[in-house]
Formats: structure tokens, C-alpha cells, sequence
């Protein structure tokens, strides 16, 4: 069960012009890019006539490269490691490289299918990495087990973000207040809900919530006024796909 009290001040959604701009960190400043060979590109993806899947066509065990960019002024140690998940394997499991100022150094793993892996089905691939306790900005990939036989059937495609559904009181519903309760459901198959990232706001401003992560229910509770107001509830899964949800109610007199 996790409780998650609200920031002593409310923060505008992600992409609201009235976010403060900062400067970037020292770990923000540090990039991860996921490289493949050519023969691992989704066929016509590079010419934008792809369809989906687009992930990297991978084989039983694959190598790739994660090129490490340091756009700080000084040389930064940084941990890369490698999540994946649906039977798939990254090796080594964490790798610490030197980067210096303005450069580059590119790291290899290996990519491996375990045997219930399906062909044909993209998966998220998660490069992380850790500069001196600070997160980086992680990289995403969509990789799929290669067809290596024509008559080999592809595996059915899963959701790669969470799904917010079984959502009390329903979109557009009249309540009785002042005291009103939010009740949701966050699931996902692939990954698994980050529990830490869920947030819930009512008419922009966060509200404490309740998540449990054995049932993925959700819940939170809001005062309010009589009038129409909104709630909003934001959700990552553990291979940082977003999914959010609003939900009008109306709060009789």
C-alpha cells in the first residue's frame, strides 16, 4: 500500500507553460542512446512507411551499443544498466564508464530472447543510469523477437502503458459534497505500475491518494465546492510509458 501526500505547493501539470524553468543538472546533462546494427531497423521505418510493430527486429541473442553523451563541462563517471522485460535478458546487468566533457563512449550488451518469447511482438528495452546518486534521463526502445521461419505466428500484441479503468464516479456525474471520493483502477501486463510516479489532482492542484499495488486500486478523496470540477490522474509504468485520465464531476449544492 502506498500513501502519497501532496507537495506542500501545487505543481502545474508536465508541459504547463507556467512551469518554472530551471537549469538542468548535472545527471540532465548526460544522454543515453540505444544503437543497433542496420539489420535490426523495422522494415521502411527509416522512411516513416513503417507498420507498427516498429521495434528492432532482434534474433536469439543480439549485440547493441548504449553511446553515453556527456554535455557537461567536466568528465562524469556514470552506472548504465539494462531492464528488460516480457523473457527478454540484458548483459551485462550494469556497466560504469568515465565520459569526458562534451563526449562520447559507447557501452555494449547483449540482448537475449528467452524461449517463451514471442516473434513479432515489440517490447520495451530500459537503459537507466545513475551519476552520483542523480538519475539520468533513461532511454526506450521497442525491440521484437525476428521471424526466423515464414511460418512461424507472431504473439499478440500487449498495451505498453498502463490502463486506468474502473473510474467512480464516472466521467460527467453529478455528486453530493462537500466530500468526494476518487476510485480507479491502474493495471499493466508488461511492466508494472510505478507506484512512485502515480499522482492525482483536482482542478489542478495535487491531492493525497492511496495506491495498492497487490489490487492496483487507487483511491483519493477531495473537498469541494458546489460546481463543476476535474480530476486528473497521472500514471508511469516501469518502463516509463505514461497514461492519464480525467474525470468531470459536477458537486450538487
Amino acid at each position: 500500500m502506498t500513501d502519497a501526500p501532496p507537495p506542500r505547493r501545487p505543481r502545474p501539470p508536465a508541459g504547463d507553460d507556467r512551469t518554472r524553468a530551471r537549469p538542468l543538472s548535472a545527471a540532465e546533462h548526460i544522454v543515453l542512446s540505444q544503437r543497433y546494427a542496420a539489420v535490426n531497423a523495422a522494415p521502411n521505418k527509416e522512411d516513416g512507411d513503417a507498420e507498427p510493430p516498429l521495434g528492432y527486429r532482434l534474433g536469439a541473442s543480439t549485440r547493441m551499443t548504449v553511446d553515453v553523451y556527456n554535455f557537461n563541462t567536466a568528465a562524469q563517471t556514470v552506472t548504465v544498466s539494462g531492464r528488460a522485460v516480457g523473457g527478454w535478458s540484458v548483459t551485462p546487468r550494469r556497466e560504469r564508464v568515465r565520459v569526458p566533457p562534451g563526449g562520447r563512449v559507447g557501452v555494449d550488451f547483449t540482448v537475449t530472447a528467452g524461449p517463451k518469447v514471442r516473434p513479432g511482438v515489440d517490447l520495451p528495452l530500459v537503459f537507466e543510469a545513475d551519476l552520483g546518486g542523480a538519475a539520468v534521463p533513461p532511454s526506450v526502445a521497442r525491440v521484437q523477437r525476428r521471424r526466423d521461419r515464414s511460418h512461424q505466428r507472431p504473439g499478440r500484441q500487449p498495451a505498453l502503458a498502463p490502463v486506468i479503468d474502473k473510474v467512480t464516479p464516472k466521467d460527467g456525474a453529478a455528486v453530493t459534497g462537500p466530500s468526494v471520493r476518487l476510485a480507479a483502477r491502474i493495471a499493466d501486463a508488461v511492466s508494472g505500475v510505478d507506484a512512485e510516479r502515480i499522482s492525482v489532482e483536482v482542478d489542478g492542484e495535487r491531492i493525497a491518494h492511496r495506491f495498492d499495488a497487490d489490487s492496483g486500486v487507487l483511491t483519493a478523496t477531495a473537498r469541494l465546492r458546489a460546481g463543476r470540477h476535474t480530476f486528473l490522474i497521472r500514471a508511469f509504468n516501469c518502463a516509463h510509458a505514461p497514461v492519464v485520465r480525467s474525470v468531470r464531476v459536477r458537486v450538487l449544492p
